[in-house]
């Protein structure tokens, strides 16, 4: 078999065992965990590929982060998908399946070694620990991310083979083009002196120099990244987390990934800290650690791929290893997409290397089967959890202790009100200071009715934090549903004062003031409403109506009917929409959008009514026309 035969058959063993393995992934649903903040709750993203999308993409800091191509392609799958759940993962487990043939094609090409790179492909493509990267929509950044660092590694060995200057300015912007999807691959000119050493065998004096350019997008990556993480508050202070803690938690984390790889099991979305850390098993660990460098720099002459592999491993974990710590977790699935990639070749390479005798090939490819199987299964198995929310937090709460954002979160997907407040409360327990499940439990009792236990649980947030927005919105709009609207617009301006997002509070203020007759003031918030986000079909019905109340019929029109462009399902919309047509006297497109709204809701008495009576108009309006 030639090269090329050999090459298509590599790519097509991957792709058809990744789609076996994924396959539950499509008829899953998106998850309650930050799925809705990049996509379902998101009207910049829900709006799909507008130039006001695109702009806002490349300017803001939403979500901690700034990644404008991954903010781009969740918008594209909107355009192509709409909220249809399975399009959104189909887009991830393609571009994971793109990952696992370029990762593959990038050794066979460097190594000719088709057996080993397959093997590392398919290892790639199955393993179960990244199953969080591919199955979690709003994860979309680190598939998109290794994507194109992919990319940047295989023109940087197309620029090695005959320095073409075209391929070193592929690789800069495929770097570029990594860093705006996620800033994971900050180490990649790292990385690639790592490559350098084995498989790439570099060893002229070019080597260090070519990489010196490439620490411009990561320095402006990572000041971009910082300022984006503390604007979100999302940076964990040395009060929260020591830094003697985050160096143990590095030392156990790191060994943790390696055991995970041989042996995952008891997988979960998120692993919390520890409210203390084993000093000796963190000893224990650093121990296990430095082993393996002094057996990799041991072998090295003979086994170069053991340490660089190894290496690889521990440097590209160093953005996620926690020294910096960002959010709650103590380590992720996720974290190892990227680091997999050495660890795995150290792996592949070194038992090859060690049984390389003819007679245990056979025994070789026998085992590596077998463990391909058992990581298909497994990850066949995993991704039935990540179905819904509800099976994904119970799994968590299952496989770790003390999970008080798993019972948080589970509470807030489910259905019933009693079991949810069971939930809030255990998270609570857990972690008294944890107040986004303060505010949970608050909202769940208030939507059983509980107005006065609500508004004590929200209360008592406020008295240590006056000005917290979350809170402040959660009590407003108890007030706002009791018509106690003075306190409301109070809450509402207290939210204002830390908020990150004013879009929701001004909205609400401009509703208050449209309730209260207050018309000036509502079309005031209104405006401001739209300037932060003019992509709310919601908003801006609800400055139609209000400019309906002030007879500003054209301008009514113009924003009812953005509305329609924006959700084109929207009946109140078509409804209002058929009211201002035949008021103008245009009863063709009021008679359009009325037939419309009764499509979309054909027992609604309202409607039915408006339909009549514009029927009867239209026709009316035809019979005096044929007369004439």
């Amino acid at each position: 078999m030639n090269q090329n035969k050999t090459k298509y058959v590599g790519i097509a063993v991957i792709i058809i065992m990744t789609v076996i393995s994924y396959f539950p992934i499509f008829q899953a649903d998106f998850v309650g965990f930050d799925d809705p903040e990049y996509v379902t709750q998101n009207d910049w993203v829900k709006a799909g590929l507008t130039w006001e999308g695109v702009k806002w993409a490349f300017t803001t800091v939403y979500s901690a982060n700034w990644h404008p191509l991954t903010w781009l392609s969740h918008m594209l799958d909107c355009e192509i998908y709409g909220m249809n759940a399975s399009g959104h993962h189909i887009s991830n487990v393609l571009l994971h399946i793109a990952n696992s043939v370029l990762l593959f094609l990038i050794f066979f090409q460097i190594t000719q070694e088709f057996y080993k790179c397959l093997a590392m492909g398919v290892l790639f493509a199955m393993h179960p620990l990244h199953i969080e990267s591919v199955a979690w929509v709003a994860e979309r950044k680190d598939v998109l991310s290794t994507f194109f660092g992919l990319w940047c590694i295989l023109a940087y060995y197309r620029y090695i083979q005959r320095f073409e200057k075209k391929y070193y300015y592929l690789m800069i912007v495929g770097l570029c083009l990594s860093l705006m999807s996620k800033s994971m691959l900050v180490t990649m000119p790292f990385l690639l002196i790592i490559l350098d050493v084995w498989p790439l065998k570099r060893t002229d004096h070019m080597r260090f120099k070519d990489k010196w350019p490439l620490f411009i997008p990561v320095m402006i990556s990572c000041m971009i990244t910082c300022f984006a993480q503390f604007k979100g508050q999302s940076i964990n202070s040395l009060s929260v987390v020591s830094i003697s803690d985050r160096v143990l938690n590095a030392f156990i984390s790191s060994v943790t990934y390696i055991y995970k790889t041989i042996w995952p099991h008891k997988l979960s979305f998120l692993y919390p800290y520890p409210e203390q850390l084993n000093v000796w098993l963190a000893f224990l660990c650093l121990i296990v650690l430095v082993v393996i460098c002094m057996v990799g720099i041991r072998v090295f002459s003979n086994m170069p791929f053991l340490l660089t592999g190894f290496m690889w491993f521990l440097v590209s974990l160093i953005p996620v290893i926690g020294i910096v710590q960002i959010g709650t977790q103590s380590m992720a699935d996720r974290y190892t997409y990227v680091p997999h990639i050495g660890l795995f070749w150290a792996i592949i390479w070194s038992i090859s290397h060690l049984f390389n005798k003819k007679r245990h090939h056979q025994v070789l490819v026998f085992v590596l089967c077998f463990v391909i199987i058992g990581l298909g299964c497994k990850t066949y198995s995993q991704i039935q959890y990540w179905k819904n929310g509800e099976t994904l937090f119970r799994q968590a709460i299952k496989h770790t202790k003390n999970n008080y954002i798993a019972h948080n979160n589970l509470g807030a997907c489910l259905t019933n009100p009693m079991e949810s407040l069971k939930h809030f409360n255990q998270s609570i327990q857990i972690n008294p200071g944890y107040i986004i499940g303060h505010i949970n439990k608050g909202n769940c009792l208030f939507s059983m009715g509980k107005i006065k236990e609500a508004a004590l649980v929200y209360q008592s947030i406020l008295k240590n934090a006056p000005y917290h927005t979350q809170a402040n919105m959660a009590l407003a709009e108890l007030y706002y549903h009791q018509n106690q609207l003075k306190q409301a617009l109070q809450c509402y301006h207290h939210a204002l004062k830390n908020a990150d997002n004013c879009f929701p509070i001004y909205y609400r203020i401009a509703q208050i003031f449209q309730e209260s007759g207050k018309w000036i003031e509502a079309q005031y918030f209104y405006s401001h409403a739209l300037q932060l986000n003019p992509l709310s079909s919601e908003t801006h019905y609800a400055y139609g109506t209000l400019l309906i109340s002030r007879n500003q019929i054209k301008k009514a029109i113009s924003h009812v009917k953005r509305a329609l462009e924006l959700d084109p399902d929207d009946t109140k919309a078509h409804n209002s929409l058929s009211e201002l047509y035949a008021r103008n006297g245009q009863m063709d497109k009021a008679f359009y959008h009325i037939s419309i709204a009764r499509k979309l809701a054909p027992e609604n008495s309202t409607i039915l009514k408006n339909f009549q009576t514009i029927q009867n108009k239209r026709k009316n309006n035809h019979a005096d026309t044929t007369n004439k």
